[in-house]
């Protein structure tokens, strides 16, 4: 008998199957392994919400430990995965400048946020200078993905499947799944949940990201822009431009009206020739009240959840797996702000 079935195939599932393995814990990874939110993402680590310069909920802690996670499993793989990246801010008002400089004051951010402004970088388009904030990261979560499916494959961890809710049987103290056999299971399936039966009472709903991905030989930056967008090096002169929101048209592809958009805001920013070379979609799963989910489901106490991190998967996982793996191996208690029982109220 497995100690777990997982499914997901995500940066949800990743981080949990690293933490299962830790705890030396049998499981099997079930998943039909469609492109998830974390192949279109952008990856970034950072603390800071650049767009109104205040620190993320839990900021140093998810920092720290993701730059940590990350570092960790590039030795352990052998692989390169993240990279430490300067981001520049792009100011649009005198006002927001000076915002800035007061964020910089507090303890919090002292750390990443630079009281010297620079000058306009070439090709950039502002009426202002920038704003450096150091220590930021980038996650290739495209090369991440891949390299955690072969791990799966070579190590035959992967059931791979529609999960099929009508096939999972309850027993006292196990569950059965078509052919396997387990004492519990956890979701980490991202914006599927919505179809999960077991977990639809949750208040979780779609939000489209798109990118642009776009070539440049004369741009040749090095560092991320954040202005309305995010502007992300790729190296090989390609770049990625994003993301949108959108709740509504939950579709795997960028509608033309939103490939319309972001050509507009790319050219509002530079003022260089560039080829684009594709646009990428990713439904993320955001939460009403804008916090991830995690623990046991209310009646089925060997049936948990993990999803619901929206844009900031990348930056969340590493912490909330071991929250919830520890929740469940060790009785720990998982934060109020993310635990799945302020939601008791929408279960019937």
């Amino acid at each position: 008998m497995l100690d777990f079935l997982l499914v997901g195939s995500g940066i949800g599932a990743l981080c949990l199957r690293e933490k299962l393995t830790e705890a030396q814990k049998s499981y099997k990874l079930i998943s039909d392994f469609k492109p998830s939110a974390t192949h279109a993402a952008g990856g970034i680590i950072n603390p800071i919400i650049l767009k109104r310069f205040k620190p993320f909920w839990r900021a140093t802690e998810f920092y720290e430990t993701a730059v940590d996670f990350y570092k960790n499993l590039e030795k352990k793989w052998d692989n390169h995965f993240i990279s430490q990246k300067e981001i520049l801010r792009s100011f649009s008002s005198i006002e927001e400048q000076n915002d800035w400089f007061i964020a910089a004051d507090q303890p919090v951010l002292n750390h990443f946020l630079s009281h010297k402004l620079i000058s306009q970088k070439k090709h950039l388009k502002s009426s202002y200078k920038l704003g450096v904030m150091k220590s930021a990261y980038v996650v290739d979560t495209k090369l991440l993905l891949k390299a955690f499916h072969q791990k799966l494959i070579t190590n035959n961890l992967i059931y791979k499947d529609f999960f099929d809710f009508s096939a999972v049987k309850f027993h006292k103290t196990y569950f059965t799944y078509k052919n396997l056999k387990a004492k519990r299971i956890i979701f980490a399936e991202g914006f599927q949940v919505t179809k999960n039966p077991f977990f639809s009472y949750l208040p979780i709903y779609g939000n489209r990201g798109d990118y642009l991905i776009f070539e440049s030989k004369e741009l040749q930056l090095k560092e991320l822009i954040k202005g309305r967008e995010f502007m992300i090096p790729l190296g090989n002169d390609l770049y990625k431009f994003g993301a949108t929101f959108d709740r509504h048209q939950l579709v795997d592809y960028t509608p033309k009206s939103y490939q319309q958009s972001l050509v507009k805001s790319l050219d509002q920013l530079i003022d260089v020739d560039y080829n684009i070379v594709k646009y990428e979609s990713g439904i993320r799963p955001n939460v009403k009240d804008r916090r991830p989910v995690l623990g046991a489901h209310p009646v089925h106490q060997r049936m948990y959840v993990m999803n619901g991190f929206g844009s900031r998967g990348v930056f969340m996982s590493p912490l909330l797996s071991k929250s919830l793996i520890d929740y469940i191996e060790n009785k720990s208690e998982i934060d109020e702000q993310v635990n799945i029982n302020r939601f008791v109220d929408y279960f019937s």
